[in-house]
């Protein structure tokens, strides 16, 4: 399981897909579950039952990657593209998907009849942790073709298994009285693997002329959690007397995002790219996101002589757990060029992943009768998760940067949380007729968003000169930014119900609640050079923050109802919009400028700033409540509707710029 490497001497490669090294230890991947269907058939002049049941396989975890290590003193060639120089990683395996599920029983009889279906998706199996990389390097390197990076040092967690989607369905009918009920569950997406710590030491010099070819590349991602499985539920039931039916169902949960694991680094040397795309250096550690939550619809139909009836119950499965960044530290002593769009110098940064999505719901059922007919649905919208927080980022950079291309910083040292994930909508809905006696209920929740990752601390200590050339390409920024928060799922519940006498419905709904922003960290950035510039348009000199996260807004809700009959029609609604989240506090903010000359040209281009911002708060959701009811004899209506309220934005911390030179703007 682990790689070792020591080479003393050149290496040259001519061609197309030729790296220069590689060294590599990759974990296998888990195997898929196998799918099932599960049938059942029943029918008699009498009484009749059947049932289906299945369960879908779950999916095989996958192995992880080993240790990688390797100390090469020489110099590497490639001509070709698709052909880096060294690229040493170590890679979890991606867990197995879960297999879908497919449940169903058909029951016919004279008399009475009796069915149900019960299904489960399978669940994803679990990624493979990634192990350390550690990676030394004495040499000259150079390539020439597009996407072929110097030396790039990874270490990546494995995904997450999707879960395996769930179909229950079932068909009864009768004679005399029918009953049919559904229940499903999506399977839960896998748990991703850990991203495991990379070192990078190095002394020598980079060169790279193609496109999307960086310089030196120093990563630890964690893998992305599974997506869950989503889940349908259905029953149709008819007689000639009495029917009812019932549908449950839930949509597979996402699974936990990998955590992105510690990056280290000892750079000397020099360093120059000349392709768009092509960053200098970029040291990062990025958390695996959660996996999106599955859907779930849950449906019923009803029809007898005499009466009929539907129960819909249904959950959206919940998204997954993000993770946090793991730390980014070292100091470097490099001489930096960029000459493309899009290629900053130097790069430092911790992010932690975003929450996974909740899933939607949607609930609905339709009964009719000769009778008495009803139809009760309840729905919910599933809730997103947290996002994960930013690591902390240490790092010292000495040595001249130059950057010349569009959006091209020229330093930049950063801490990000991930945004929180909103929740799923819902629809919960139901339509009821019969001669006598008709009527719905209906409940719905919009699934409640989650608050945002924390931003980490960062200290960034620059020295040496810095300058940019082209538009939107600063100079030197610290920055630790919090995660938004989750917006809050709408919600919509409506009901219709009609009958010669008495017709009722009852709607009640909920928005989504949306989540807090992170807060931002502190950011403390000291520059000490002869000068700092920039000629672009929108391109700052020095840029020191910590920003708060905006909170997410509260999901929108509407409830609504009709109802008709000869004698004795009503309805009532109930309507309130989801709250919002607050906005996220900014961090405490220090900046101690020495610099000669700080001047910037373009248009929009400020010499330098230090400001620590909270988060705007979001909005709340509005709400809409309706209820029409007519009647040749005895009518009502009651409606209740109330907004969701805003929330609070997020405080500044304390400020300190100390800034000795002279600075001009052009």
């Amino acid at each position: 399981n682990t790689v070792s490497f020591a080479q003393t001497g050149d290496v040259i490669t001519l061609g197309n897909q030729s790296l220069g090294v590689v060294l590599q230890s990759v974990g296998g991947g888990g195997g898929a579950g196998g799918f099932n269907v599960a049938a059942d058939l029943g029918g008699s002049g009498g009484i009749s039952a059947s049932a289906g049941v299945g369960f879908g396989g779950t999916g095989g975890a996958a192995a992880v990657g080993g240790a990688v290590g390797g100390q090469l003193t020489g110099d590497i060639i490639t001509v070709g593209n698709q052909s880096g120089g060294i690229v040493a990683q170590s890679i979890g395996g991606g867990g197995g998907a879960g297999g879908f599920n497919v449940a169903a029983s058909l029951t016919g009889s004279g008399g009475v009849t009796l069915g149900a279906a019960v299904g489960f998706g399978g669940n994803g199996g679990g990624g493979g942790n990634a192990g350390t990389v550690a990676l030394t390097l004495d040499s000259t390197i150079i390539t020439l073709g597009a996407d072929s990076a110097g030396a790039v040092a990874q270490s990546v967690g494995g995904g997450g298994g999707a879960g395996g989607f769930n179909v229950a369905g079932n068909i009864s009918g009768a004679g005399g009285g029918a009953f049919g009920a559904s229940v499903g569950f999506g399977g839960a997406g896998g748990t991703a693997g850990d991203a495991g710590g990379v070192t990078l030491n190095f002394d020598g010099s980079v060169f790279t002329e193609g496109l999307r070819s960086g310089g030196l590349v120093a990563q630890s991602i964690g893998g992305g959690g599974g997506s869950g499985g989503f889940n349908v539920a259905g029953a149709i039931a008819g007689a000639g007397g009495g029917a009812g039916v019932a549908s449950v169902g839930f949509g597979g949960s996402g699974g936990s995002g990998g955590a992105g694991g510690s990056v280290q680094v000892d750079l000397d040397g020099s360093v120059e790219t000349e392709g768009d795309d092509s960053n200098g250096v970029l040291l990062q550690s990025l958390s695996g996101g959660g996996g999106a939550g599955a859907f779930n619809v849950s449906g019923g139909i009803a029809g007898a002589g005499g009466g009929a009836g539907t129960v819909m119950v249904g959950f959206g499965g919940n998204g997954g757990l993000a993770r946090d960044g793991g730390s980014v530290t070292g100091s470097s002593t490099l001489s930096i060029l960029t000459l493309g769009d899009r290629a900053a110098g130097y790069v430092a940064q911790s992010i932690g992943g975003g929450g996974g999505a909740g899933g939607f719901n949607v609930s609905g059922g339709i009964s009719g009768a000769g009778g008495g007919s009803g139809s009760i649905g309840v729905g919910f919208g599933g809730n997103g998760s947290a996002g994960g927080g930013g690591g902390t980022v240490n790092v010292a950079l000495t040595g001249v940067v130059q950057t010349a291309g569009a959006r091209s910083t020229g330093a930049i040292a950063q801490s990000v949380g991930g945004g929180g994930g909103s929740g799923g909508f819902d629809v919960t809905g139901g339509i009821s007729g019969s001669g006598f006696g008709s009527g719905t209920i209906g409940v719905g929740f919009g699934g409640n968003g989650a608050g945002g990752g924390n931003g980490g601390a960062v200290t960034f200590v620059r020295t040496g000169n810095t300058s940019t050339e082209g538009d939107d390409a600063a100079a030197v920024v610290a920055q630790s930014l919090g995660g938004g928060g989750g917006n809050g799922g709408f919600n919509v519940v409506g009901g219709i119900s009609g009958s010669g006498v008495g017709a009722g419905n009852i709607a009640v709904g909920l928005g989504g609640r949306g989540a807090g922003g992170g807060d931002g960290g502190s950011a403390s950035l000291t520059v000490t050079a002869d000068q700092v510039s920039t000629l672009g348009h929108r391109s700052l000199g020095v840029l020191a923050q910590s920003v708060g996260g905006g909170g997410g807004n509260g999901g929108f809700n509407v409830t609504a109802d009709i109802s008709g009959a000869g004698v004795g029609s009503g309805g009532a609604s109930v309507s309130l919009g989801g709250l919002a989240g607050s906005g996220g506090n900014g961090g405490q903010v220090t900046a101690l400028l020495d610099i000669g000359t700080l001047a910037t040209a373009g248009d929009g281009s400020t010499a330098a700033v230090a400001q620590s911002l909270g988060g705007g708060g979001g909005n709340g959701g509005f709400s809409v409540a309706g209820s029409i009811s007519g009647a040749g004899t005895g009518s009502g209506n009651l409606a209740v509707g109330l907004g969701g309220s805003g929330g609070g934005g997020g405080n500044g911390a304390a400020v300190t710029m100390r800034l000795a030179g002279l600075v001009g703007t052009l």
